[in-house]
């Protein structure tokens, strides 16, 4: 498993997925990384990471709708 930050742990799921923790200081600061991700990631918490990557995603979908 690939580390990204000290504080990191994971937990392997049975499903195959894997849930990762970080306990971070400035978490605003990873939302352009966890943006890379795509639909692979999902935020379970903090609420507010939740809403900021939603909000995100759907300012990029209104870049390609039609007017």
């Amino acid at each position: 498993v690939t580390c990204y930050h000290d504080s990191q742990t994971v937990e392997e799921n049975d499903d195959g997925t894997a849930e990762v923790e970080f306990q971070v200081v400035h978490a605003e600061e990873m939302i352009p990384w966890l943006m890379t991700w795509g639909a692979t990631v999902k935020v379970l918490e903090p609420q507010w990471l939740q809403k900021a990557l939603a909000d995100n995603a759907q300012s990029i979908v209104a870049q390609y709708l039609p007017d």
